[in-house]
């Protein structure tokens, strides 16, 4: 009779399917211990229910459950104040982004974000709150881009936090954002060098033995310039005139546990979006100027190094290895002022909004631009180049009727390709002697 009682003992012990952690306490009451999600520093959080039978605790556990899947229960975050979050929160997305991505977020968090609400528990956070960030940037006057990139941030960060459970839903949602001011004089085609000024610029490089080819190709290729500085040389096919790209330089960043930068420097990684990835029928005048460099880094100290296949096409001529985009940038800039250019109008990004805006000037195909552009997607395209895609799409009609007319009288030619047409618009601006 002993060893049956001691069998009972044990059946009523053991757990149900689904039924989580039960067990008996050696007093004769029943436990079970539920996992309800995970605190803000990424430690889960349980809760534990008592009672005087198995089937007591079993259903306290099953309600608990049940809230869980539907939401209604909700982890609590510590009272460490929300930077305990967001530094577990860069924690996590140190594994998804590239270093630099990951220091500009830090920085972004550090500057404008912590300060004025990195002792708020996340839970008592609210839109008030936010929305005052937002407030307090736009006093400040500083940009849309900014201010953009810090409400992007705040959203993917409560984002997440809803996913772990930690708040009901993202109050970013209601945080709304000054529009973009534009500056007097300023345009729809700002994004674009204006054509006046590529000329000049194109005619004061001539006489500058780096900054020719590097400004040609970034006017005529599109390339982002972290792009053109990993630019090798076998990846420069000079007889069928194409760049493949496949590397850009980036800074790499070292953390410390906090996630804060410990130390930077360049490297060599992917482009920057997959779609980076690609090749570019390039024009005439773009193999023409690199060959003109490749001549002038001949007759240099480094000219082996510089000239070797695996090696930057733009390399230092002081190191013979790849340049820094901080040390071109400055080299850059002396370029301009030595011309009296205009640094602001002239940002090294600019070449490549003109690019794209030439090309769909010429009436080219915004599919081929996006991916000229190494674009993820059209949207990309079309909202950056609305104002360039609009008078394409007005002047559908009138190109038609006038290919109508050709094709009547035996004159029509096909448009030229996108290479020939970049070079033509290069030798108009005043590129070619």
């Amino acid at each position: 009779m002993a060893r049956s009682a001691t069998t009972e003992t044990k059946k009523k012990t053991r757990r149900g399917n689904g039924e989580g952690s039960i067990y008996q306490k050696p007093d004769g009451t029943w436990m079970a211990q539920a996992l309800l999600g995970y605190r803000s520093d990424g430690k889960p959080v349980r809760k534990s229910f008592t009672g005087k039978t198995r089937r007591e605790v079993a259903s306290k556990l099953s309600a608990a459950t049940t809230q869980v899947f539907q939401g209604s229960i909700l982890t609590q975050p510590d009272k460490s104040g929300f930077e305990a979050f967001a530094r577990y929160w860069l924690s996590v997305k140190r594994i998804e982004v590239t270093s630099r991505t990951l220091s500009w977020n830090n920085t972004m968090l550090t500057t404008y974000i912590l300060p004025l609400i990195g002792s708020i528990p996340l839970g008592e956070i609210s839109v008030v709150h936010l929305q005052s960030i937002i407030n307090h940037m736009a006093a400040k006057g500083l940009s849309h881009r900014t201010i953009k990139g810090v409400r992007d941030l705040l959203g993917q960060m409560m984002k997440f936090a809803c996913r772990q459970r930690l708040i009901p839903s993202n109050p970013v949602e209601c945080v709304v954002i000054p529009k973009p001011q534009r500056k007097a004089g300023e345009d729809n085609t700002s994004k674009a060098i204006p054509i006046a000024l590529r000329t000049e610029v194109l005619q004061a490089a001539q006489t500058e033995p780096l900054m020719k080819p590097i400004i040609v190709t970034l006017m005529l290729t599109g390339l982002r310039p972290s792009e053109a500085l990993a630019l090798s040389w076998e990846n420069v096919d000079m007889a069928r005139r194409i760049l493949t790209v496949n590397q850009a330089l980036t800074v790499a960043y070292d953390y410390d546990r906090f996630g804060n930068t410990s130390n930077k420097h360049t490297e060599l990684g992917p482009p920057k979006t997959n779609d980076g990835y690609r090749r570019i029928a390039v024009p005439q005048a773009v193999i023409d100027v690199i060959a003109e460099w490749k001549l002038y880094a001949l007759t240099l100290p480094k000219a082996e190094q510089m000239l070797d296949p695996k090696n930057a096409v733009f390399a230092s001529t002081t190191t013979g290895g790849y340049r820094t985009y901080q040390g071109f940038r400055a080299s850059y800039r002396h370029f301009l002022r030595r011309h009296n250019l205009d640094n602001e109008s002239l940002n090294l990004h600019r070449y490549r909004h003109t690019y794209a805006t030439m090309l769909l000037e010429m009436g080219i195909n915004p599919r081929v631009v996006q991916k000229l552009m190494g674009h993820s997607n059209i949207s990309t395209t079309l909202g950056t180049y609305s104002h360039v895609v609009g008078e394409v799409y007005e002047n559908v009609a009138s190109g038609l009727e006038t290919t109508f007319d050709r094709l009547m009288d035996g004159s029509y030619t096909p448009t030229l390709g996108t290479a020939e047409a970049a070079s033509t618009a290069f030798r108009l601006l005043g590129g070619e002697k």
